[in-house]
């Protein structure tokens, strides 16, 4: 269910104009239904708790009283906002006004809309609503579950895709941190904006997670995705102030859709954990061949080597762990990394000899690498944890 604020999200909310109940603007909405003749017959029933009640007052027009005794009705069965058409009255009394700012239950005025436009509109969007959470559990499912083979087989029957397909990815999120309900409105229009372009531009796209998930699909392995991917996000280029975008640029079968839909979004983790605005998986480095190996026992047991040096900075309240962090962003040499840390050369040189003690490696080749490795994965392990 949508909250009475997510109404400012619709192009008829131009229209509106809060009277009134400022602080119920979270209540949710269960339904939109019109009141018209219903005062005339005291007959309440088709209403509930939650609905939205849009009404012209028409019905109180010989009778100013009916307006008070319907808006009572209301207030005592908990609706979740008011919207009146100001075509029999411009307003309502400011006794109704106080009551209903006591009772914290919106009252809107607007004008030139007509109700049943807006009944359609909030329909379609918590039918998108709707369709956001099912296909959002399908790819939660497919990231964490055994036996996807099924969950895969749904999520291209619901979209209309076939496993013959190649498949690629690309995740567009919002810059806006902090700004809660202006992300939402952004996303929303850019989610409406792209579904534009799905048809003639061979994608399918999904609300996930604060952002919009797209797969574009392929009838031969070989071709390149970069050329769509760039086209779709030109025609967007009016967002790219507020707009983020991680793309897996690589081509995948059906059978392993899991697998592209994580790299995605790993690329989405390490994009926001660099702090830039776009990065493509292909760009990943050695990021890109580790990733499948993460939770294995391979990866656990390199990061309890890690974890060693960690215990030993804590009992001799050292810095072998920082030392061996920037030594691996030096490339493994001595005195750029001595630079860096503002140290001379000899001092990095035997706590690089420390470290690899601590780790029974006395071959620098394979010291070096195995550093590598280990910094590697620690970024992974605490990006894959966000």
């Amino acid at each position: 269910m949508i909250q009475v604020s997510q109404l400012a999200e619709f192009d008829f909310y131009k229209n509106f104009r809060l009277a009134a109940g400022k602080k119920g603007l979270g209540r949710r909405i269960s339904n939109v239904i019109i009141m018209e003749y219903e005062s005339v017959i005291r007959d309440y029933s088709g209403f509930n708790e939650g609905d939205f009640v849009m009404t012209s007052l028409f019905f109180a027009k010989q009778d100013e009283s009916l307006v008070k005794d319907a808006m009572m009705h209301l207030l005592n069965l908990g609706v979740s906002g008011i919207a009146i058409k100001t075509v029999t009255f411009q307003s309502i009394s400011r006794e109704i006004l106080d009551l209903v700012d006591e009772r914290e239950i919106p009252v809107f005025y607007f004008d030139t809309v007509y109700m049943e436009d807006i009944i359609i509109a909030v329909a379609e969007f918590q039918k998108t609503e709707d369709q956001y959470s099912y296909f959002e559990k399908i790819i939660d499912d497919l990231l964490t579950f055994q036996g996807k083979q099924e969950l895969i087989e749904t999520l291209l029957t619901q979209n209309q895709l076939s496993r013959e397909y190649f498949y690629s990815a690309l995740y567009i999120g919002t810059n806006t941190e902090g700004h809660t309900g202006r992300n939402l409105r952004l996303i929303n229009k850019l989610f409406y904006d792209i579904r534009k372009y799905q048809d003639s531009m061979n994608f399918i796209s999904m609300r996930y997670r604060g952002g919009v998930l797209l797969l574009f699909y392929y009838e031969e392995e070989r071709v390149d995705c970069g050329p769509d991917m760039s086209s779709l996000l030109d025609k967007l280029n009016f967002y790219w102030e507020d707009m983020s975008v991680s793309a897996a640029d690589v081509l995948t079968e059906a059978g392993k859709l899991d697998d592209l839909l994580k790299s995605c979004l790993y690329t989405e983790k390490i994009r926001k954990k660099k702090g830039i605005k776009r990065l493509s998986y292909s760009e990943l480095g050695i990021k890109k061949y580790l990733l499948p190996y993460m939770g294995s026992f391979v990866v656990d047991a390199a990061l309890e080597q890690l974890s060693v040096i960690e215990e030993y900075d804590r009992k001799h309240e050292s810095v072998l762990f920082d030392t061996l962090n920037v030594y691996v962003q030096n490339g493994c040499l001595i005195r750029p990394a001595a630079e860096a840390l503002y140290q001379h050369p000899n001092t990095i040189r035997y706590r690089i000899s420390k470290i690899a003690m601590l780790l029974h490696m006395e071959d620098s080749r394979e010291f070096d690498f195995f550093s590598k490795l280990m910094i590697e994965l620690k970024e992974l392990s605490s990006i894959s944890s966000l």
